[in-house]
């Protein structure tokens, strides 16, 4: 064999070899600058969640702070009351947290509405178990709308 083919050979293994080197380097570090922007982002987009959770929240805890006191009292808790919450509630659902509720935060919300909708016995007056009824779902909605919240603690302490 001719000692310039044998060179020649050598030069375009070797030229192959770095291509290939080269081509799978170059690509890894594609990957992995597109899995960092996409952590990057994400991560901008649950601070932005959390921000807008901690603007709407307290206003949910405002309105269902108005049942802690009636419900205890059957004689405290009243139909009319009941509709400003359901009605205050919805509000907020829809303009304030329309798309930054859980998924479990929005089914206890579901359940708050539920319960506020019962009808009263004939005499005005709600059942004991309809007041535990709507006392422990608006637990379940501040339970999830603060749990929510501390996710975001819990994520930065990782």
């Amino acid at each position: 064999m001719d000692s310039n083919l044998a060179s020649a050979l050598i030069a375009a293994t070797v030229s192959l070899i770095v291509s290939l080197v080269t081509l799978w380097a170059t690509r890894y570090k594609a990957e992995t600058d597109k899995e960092r922007q996409e952590r990057e982002l994400e991560r901008k987009l649950t601070e932005r969640l959390y921000e807008k959770r901690i603007e709407a929240y307290p206003k949910a805890f405002s309105i269902t702070q108005n049942l802690l006191s009636s419900i205890k009292e059957n004689d405290g808790l009243k139909q009319e009351e009941l509709t400003k919450v359901y009605h205050a509630i919805s509000e907020w659902a829809s303009n304030d947290a329309s798309f930054i509720l859980s998924l479990r935060s929005l089914n206890a919300y579901y359940r708050l509405r539920e319960a506020i909708l019962v009808e009263p016995d004939e005499d005005g007056k709600y059942t004991r178990e309809q007041r535990e009824h709507i006392w422990k779902a608006k637990n379940k909605l501040r339970g999830s709308l603060r749990d929510d919240v501390h996710l975001l603690f819990l994520e930065d302490q990782k």
